[in-house]
């Protein structure tokens, strides 16, 4: 049986949890509507108003509200489908509606499509009404930053060496914008996975995450005691095999003349760039892999 799910509010641990729920749950082509700059400007307003719901130490589900002083919006509500008709949607609702309450908020509105039926049937089940209004929108172009405020002669300007980790997560999102907007697309998501002993200790792992049709692999461990054994192998074919099933058509990674790259080779993959002498006396590689339709690389014996 599951613990009861948890709600409370967002940290900065959960991005990359919350993007993944809402590009699986509310996929959108509009990059405005982008689940990285959705939360990334969210959270530039300091208002606390982003909850999120957590069980068994995972996100399962979360909620955006907004509060303007005349009425309170509710956005981007979500619960991964393996959660769904256990009562979270309505917890999550229920957590930002005291969240506006408290602040004062007299009216709360929320927008969905006349064709999702579902939804409307949950929010009418919730206590809210169809009105009868028309919804008018118009998308405003990207904010431009005054030129005084970019300028190096401003007496308050410097750098500062010791940014928090909400400034960096600032620049990840800033980024994020940008590319974003210039390709109308932001479907990274996370493709993290261990392999554990009998006494529950991990003795492998990769992380990677999948974006732009192609699978990045940060990091392919595997315990000195275990290696050759065929965990390596394991978890990259697993890693292609759900890249493949998100649209993949290729992987790429770094590699080190110190770690694997002949491991790499093996299992497909081709050298496109190198930098000498990083470290001194050593040699970077960037390698990818073009997938095909044939079988991926056998698990050693």
């Amino acid at each position: 049986m599951k613990p009861d799910p948890i709600m409370r509010r967002f940290r900065p641990d959960d991005a990359n949890s919350l993007v993944d729920l809402w590009q699986e749950v509310l996929p959108s082509p509009h990059a405005w509507n982008q689940p990285r700059s959705v939360l990334h400007r969210k959270l530039a307003q300091s208002d606390d108003l982003v909850i999120v719901a957590e069980q068994d130490g995972a996100v399962v589900g979360a909620v955006i509200a907004g509060y303007d002083g005349i009425r309170g919006w509710i956005y981007n509500l979500a619960v991964l489908a393996d959660h769904r008709r256990c009562g979270i949607g309505r917890q999550l609702l229920r957590e930002a509606e005291s969240a506006l309450t408290a602040l004062g908020c007299p009216k709360v509105n929320l927008q969905v499509r006349p064709t999702n039926s579902q939804v409307v049937s949950f929010y009418q089940r919730c206590g809210y009404v169809i009105e009868d209004r028309t919804s008018l929108a118009k998308p405003l172009p990207a904010e431009r930053t005054r030129k005084d405020d970019c300028s190096q002669t401003s007496p308050h300007r410097g750098i500062d060496t010791n940014p928090t980790k909400d400034d960096i997560s600032f620049l990840h999102a800033r980024l994020d914008e940008f590319n974003a907007q210039q390709t109308g697309r932001d479907d990274f998501k996370s493709l993290n996975m261990v392999i554990r002993n009998e006494a529950g200790t991990v003795v492998a792992g990769l992380k990677g995450l999948t974006g732009w049709n192609w699978l990045y692999v940060e990091i392919l461990w595997v315990k000195e005691e275990c290696r050759g054994s065929g965990l390596g192998t394991r978890l990259l074919n697993f890693a292609e095999t759900e890249a493949k099933s998100r649209g993949c058509i290729g992987a790429c990674l770094s590699s080190f003349n110190f770690q694997a790259p002949s491991f790499y080779e093996k299992h497909g993959y081709s050298q496109f760039g190198q930098i000498d002498d990083y470290p001194p006396g050593n040699t970077m590689f960037f390698m990818s892999k073009r997938f095909s339709n044939g079988p991926l690389s056998q698990e050693a014996s």
